[in-house]
């Protein structure tokens, strides 16, 4: 999955200026507002949802955009 974090930082609020631009314009829509998790957030509601060997993927994100890769018990390592 891929997903801008939540932070502080200044990369996160050029990526959370960009959603609301695009939500502004129409490219992005939301019913309820924009929300961003932060990467620990993340994690927690992956393996809520019973993925386990939760990672990032480092450089696969500008900004405060992470990707993080997961699997299923069972599931491929692929």
């Amino acid at each position: 999955m891929r997903d801008a974090c939540g932070d502080a930082s200044r990369a996160h609020r050029m990526v959370a200026w960009g959603e609301r631009f695009a939500v502004w314009i129409g490219h992005n829509l939301t019913g309820h507002g924009l929300h961003f998790e932060s990467a620990a957030g993340y994690e927690s509601l992956l393996a809520a949802a019973g993925f386990i060997q939760v990672r990032p993927i480092p450089g696969a994100g500008l900004g405060s955009n992470m990707m993080l890769a997961a699997r299923k018990p069972g599931g491929s390592d692929a």
